[in-house]
């Protein structure tokens, strides 16, 4: 009997899609493994040397409460508990009441600084993207490799002004975290 012959499969390439150019546009990447990460703007900011490490923690803690206020409602052991023994049936774990209750404070503290933090700390738009929400930029489109890329363009003096309010949003985190 002859013997079969044992050869390994060709393995197929992957085939990894990359982000759009639109969607890489003013944020810095990373490479991890086969992915791509956009760096958040906040971390682009501080390595950047725009603001300050304190300033950083205090927009960094800002996005993370936010997150979690916004975040699934998963029940926690207690929650299970309550459930379990004929309690409570829309419970809410205890850290995401706690985190709802922090950011409508630091809302609170913020003030109209509010919408430039939570674009930036939690929607992770750049500045430039920012400024022109506010409708002091403007979109240049172009084409690059056959492709119609827009990208978001703001004059310095507007961009600077939006940085300041950045740095004056994560000052009165900062006054709001150290004091509550």
């Amino acid at each position: 009997m002859a013997a079969k012959n044992k050869r390994k499969a060709k393995r197929t390439p992957l085939n990894v899609a990359h982000p759009t150019p639109e969607r890489i546009s003013g944020h810095e990447t990373r490479r991890e493994g086969l992915a791509t990460r956009i760096v958040p703007t906040i971390d682009t900011l501080r390595n950047r040397n725009r603001i300050t490490e304190a300033e950083h923690k205090a927009l960094g803690h800002y996005a993370d409460q936010r997150c979690l206020a916004e975040g699934s409602p998963l029940k926690d052991s207690i929650g299970r508990l309550l459930h379990i023994s004929g309690g409570e049936r829309d419970y809410l774990p205890a850290a995401v009441i706690s985190a709802q209750q922090q950011v409508r404070y630091l809302d609170g503290e913020l003030g109209q600084l509010r919408s430039i933090a939570e674009a930036i700390a939690y929607e992770n738009i750049t500045l430039t993207e920012w400024v022109c929400r506010q409708g002091e930029g403007r979109i240049k489109c172009e084409t690059i490799d056959g492709a119609k890329v827009c990208k978001p363009y703001a004059d310095s003096k507007y961009y600077e002004y939006a940085l300041l309010e950045l740095r004056f949003a994560a000052r009165r985190l900062i006054s709001a975290i150290g004091g509550h």
